[in-house]
């Protein structure tokens, strides 16, 4: 018995290439000297690589049976790269 493997649509394959290539931002971010002296935000700085990496990897391993739930992931990747561009240029 041999189970099918429902493909990923290439466009969505770019869209979470993309999503990964925007981790460019954490660089960018992670330099910034308003960081030096609070921990809280040194460790969110820390940790957001690996978040980024796991939620894509969740969305890309979900998307043939539960696409609602892939989309849903990389909505909030995008959203925390938005909170992060935000709390790196507000501070």
């Amino acid at each position: 018995m041999t189970m099918e493997r429902e493909k990923r649509p290439l466009w969505y394959v770019m869209l979470l290439l993309l999503s990964v290539m925007l981790i460019v931002v954490w660089f960018v971010a992670y330099q910034h000297p308003a960081f030096a002296a609070d921990d809280t935000m040194r460790f969110l700085l820390s940790v957001f690589p690996f978040y980024v990496f796991g939620m894509l990897a969740m969305a890309y391993y979900v998307y043939p049976g539960r696409s609602e739930v892939a989309w849903v992931l990389v909505a909030l990747t995008w959203l925390s790269y938005a909170g992060l561009a935000a709390m790196v240029w507000l501070v």
